[in-house]
This record gives structure tokens, C-alpha cells and sequence, in this order.
């Protein structure tokens, strides 16, 4: 109890120090490994593993597994130019981080007309968000000479499972011109229901990458977006991504990349990562 309510008495002394405005620049790290084999012509069935970090390399951001199948509708003589589909599924676990929330209630006064600002205060424990994910997608192919164009659409519904999460709420006093704050009442325990959304989002992707001649790196340059298809179409996220693909031993495939991510009036995260696949 003690330590609960000092968390919470530090959180409303953070009430008196100015906002910094604007998003935050946050650094992380994405590691996948995967494996792709051909189960006939034109049809790929591909599956991966992925651990995300965040919070500047400090806390774990995500894990998942994905598995996606894939066919080819068309390609032309001169294989320069195809078309594919794909229909995938993930299972992911995002970790949510502990959540301060004050809200400010009003200005009351005790009874010696004594003015206090007073604030109620929730302290959120983190907690692990399972989702299930959905996804269909259409992407073409084009090679110009040593350059690689490529255009997808994909289409990703996505459930998050219930969790319950323990909370801490409790009021605060501020007396500003005694520079105070002061418990009003004891700190109450309860459990909240998490999750349980659904959600479905329309990523558009465009990529260009290079062939270098006798060189086994191919550098590659990718921009996607994220719009919420439920809510009109609204941005919530721009990702660029630069970096090489290579391929040794014809079956191991590496990619390096650095990732930039605008989370649209959140944060700015800027992630190294490094992709490995095994190709049958």
C-alpha cells in the first residue's frame, strides 16, 4: 500500500512540471527468422517468428508468429512482370506499459475557504495483449532493367483477446501556493477488463530495390501506410524502411534494414532490424 501510493503521489508531482509537446523519439530492435518451401507451381507457403523491442532497447514490444500462403495469378513470357495473392493469419503478444492517467477534477476548498486543486488518479499495471490477426492481400512485380518495382494492397482484421488488469485509483490535493500535495484517500484495488477490439486496417506498400552487379547485397528502399478502415480511412502510421537483401548458399536469405515508424500524433520509433529466412 505504501509503495502504491508513493508511485502515484510522484505521478501527480509530474502534474507541476511543463508538457514537452509533440511526438516522442523512441529507439528499438525487430529479429525475425522464417522459412518459405514451394508446395506446387506458383503456390508458397512461408512461416515466421518475431521479437520486437522498444522504450529504447529497454522492454520487450512484441512477439508473433505468422503463417501466410501465397499464389501466383499471373506472370508474363517474359517473367518480368507477375501478379500474386496471399491470405495469412497472425498470432501476436504486444506488451501494453504500465499507464498513468490524471484527470484534473476541479478547485474545491476545505472549510477554513482554503483552495486546493484536486485530481483523481489511476495507475494501470502492464499487461500482455493477445491478438489474432487476418489478413488478404494483392501485389505486383515489375523489373525495369536491374531495378525492382513492387506495389501491395493488404487488407488485416485483427481481434484482441480480454485480459484483466490491476489498477490502483486514489484522489489527490495540490495546494499550489504551498507548493503540497497530500493523499485524500486510501488507494482502492480493482480489476479492469482489456482488449476485446477489432480492428481493420488497409496497409498500401511500394518498394524499389537495385541489382548490383557481382555484388550479393541488393539495397532496397520501402514506404507503407497503415489507414483505418473503420474509422474513414484515418492515418495511423507511416513506416519507411532502407536497407539490403542478400542471398548465400542459394537457400539463406538476410535482410538489414533500418525502420522508421511516425505512430500519427503518438511517437517517432526508429528500429535497426535484421530478417533471416530459410528458403526449400
Amino acid at each position: 500500500m505504501k509503495l502504491r501510493s508513493a508511485i502515484l503521489l510522484l505521478a501527480v508531482s509530474l502534474l507541476v512540471v511543463p508538457a514537452t509537446a509533440g511526438n516522442i523519439n523512441e529507439w528499438g530492435a525487430r529479429f525475425s527468422v522464417g522459412t518459405e518451401m514451394k508446395l506446387a507451381k506458383g503456390l508458397d507457403l512461408s512461416a515466421g517468428l518475431l521479437y520486437s523491442l522498444n522504450n529504447d532497447f529497454r522492454s520487450t514490444d512484441k512477439t508473433k508468429f505468422a503463417l501466410d500462403l501465397s499464389y501466383r495469378l499471373f506472370r508474363n513470357k517474359s517473367k518480368k512482370f507477375n501478379l500474386k495473392t496471399s491470405l495469412g493469419y497472425e498470432y501476436s503478444k504486444e506488451r501494453m506499459p504500465e499507464k498513468t492517467e490524471i484527470k484534473n477534477k476541479d478547485i474545491v476548498l476545505d472549510f477554513n475557504d482554503n483552495e486546493y486543486q484536486e485530481y483523481n488518479v489511476t495507475l494501470t499495471d502492464a499487461w500482455w495483449s493477445p491478438s489474432h490477426r487476418v489478413k488478404f492481400s494483392l501485389s505486383g512485380k515489375l523489373e525495369l532493367g536491374r531495378f525492382t518495382l513492387s506495389l501491395r494492397e493488404m487488407y488485416r482484421y485483427c481481434h484482441t483477446d480480454r485480459v484483466d488488469v490491476n489498477q490502483a485509483k486514489s484522489k489527490f490535493r495540490y495546494d499550489e501556493g504551498l507548493g503540497t500535495i497530500a493523499l485524500k484517500d486510501s488507494v482502492s484495488y480493482s480489476v479492469d477488463s482489456k482488449g476485446g477490439d477489432n480492428d481493420h486496417i488497409l496497409r498500401s506498400k511500394f518498394e524499389i530495390s537495385y541489382n548490383i552487379p557481382h555484388f550479393k547485397a541488393n539495397p532496397f528502399i520501402m514506404a507503407e501506410v497503415f489507414n483505418n478502415v473503420a474509422s474513414g480511412f484515418r492515418l495511423e502510421r507511416m513506416r519507411y524502411r532502407a536497407g539490403f537483401d542478400m542471398t548465400f548458399k542459394k537457400h539463406n536469405c538476410l535482410s538489414i534494414y533500418y525502420q522508421f515508424q511516425n505512430y500519427v500524433n503518438q511517437k517517432f520509433l526508429h528500429t535497426p532490424g535484421i530478417e533471416y529466412t530459410y528458403k526449400f
